[in-house]
């Protein structure tokens, strides 16, 4: 039976000595859910970069022999003896192993960049700039039944730039389209951590669009926080209904619909369909 790239997340799992858990929280996301699809037998995608990037922190030097770079970055369908990486790149990695994308003050982001200066081109149009995002802390919402739950935040790393992707026919006259990753479980099945959206900013979106809604403002622990080491803090989910003062959203998983004041919002961008993306 061949490997597929779930049975080789497995092995290096194992490999590690660590927890689905640990390796979750060490990655910073919010628990094992958010991660466990990849760690599956059944998973054959090749792994997302940013998902990869992120299970760097966890699992780059544990085990024995040590989990080198190559064992988890082939993985995303790259050689990279083939490339030339950066050498502030590989620098990274010979510091204590903390490189990677989690998002905790004081904890040393992973330059995701290099990533992308490494990976060979394609050799189609370079056009629409793929963002890094990352998990944030749950932050509660009141839901219809009026029971507050935690719905998982997501941080827009709208400074760092990890890709130039090319633009889709359906949508090849778009302007200011850029790409989001999905950060957690939330809004599985419809999309799984790591998966990239084609975002829309300039047309509105409809009741019943995906949305990424970027905060003005939330309140956490008596406090008033706008962003996350500089990045907007938001959500990627269903809009489900609008009015002048709030949004109502949806998630699916667990399955949670909650509004939102609008006085908390700064802005609301449409997720374009995969079927519009490609003229179908």
């Amino acid at each position: 039976m061949n490997e597929t790239t779930g049975s080789k997340l497995i092995a290096l799992r194992s490999r590690s000595g660590l927890t689905l858990r640990e390796i979750a929280e060490m990655a910073g996301y919010s628990g094992p859910s958010s991660v466990q699809s990849y760690f599956s037998a059944e998973y054959v995608k090749p792994l997302p970069s940013a998902v990869a990037a992120r299970l760097a922190s966890a699992l780059i030097d544990r085990g024995d022999p040590p989990i080198q770079v190559d064992d988890l970055f082939s993985l995303i369908g790259v050689d990279l003896d083939a490339v030339k990486l950066p050498e502030r790149w590989a620098e990274k990695w010979a510091k204590s192993g903390s490189a990677p994308g989690e998002i905790i003050p004081k904890q040393t982001p992973f330059d995701q960049s290099s990533l992308a200066e490494a990976l060979p081109h394609r050799g189609q149009p370079q056009g629409v700039p793929a963002y890094a995002s990352a998990l944030a802390g749950d932050f509660t919402f009141d839901t219809y039944e009026g029971d507050p739950q935690p719905v998982e935040m997501t941080v827009f790393q709208m400074d760092d730039v990890i890709a130039h992707v090319s633009q889709p026919p359906g949508i090849a006259n778009g302007r200011a389209i850029y790409v989001a990753f999905v950060s957690g479980s939330s809004m599985e099945p419809r999309y799984r951590a790591g998966d990239p959206v084609f975002v829309d900013p300039k047309r509105p979106p409809a009741i019943g669009d995906d949305v990424v809604v970027q905060l003005e403002a939330y309140e956490a622990n008596g406090c008033v926080t706008y962003e996350a080491n500089g990045c907007p803090i938001g959500l990627i989910k269903r809009l489900v209904r609008r009015s002048a003062t709030f949004v109502d959203l949806e998630q699916y998983n667990p399955p949670i619909r909650f509004r939102v004041p609008m006085e908390s919002i700064a802005q609301i961008h449409r997720v374009i369909p995969l079927a519009e993306c490609f003229g179908i």
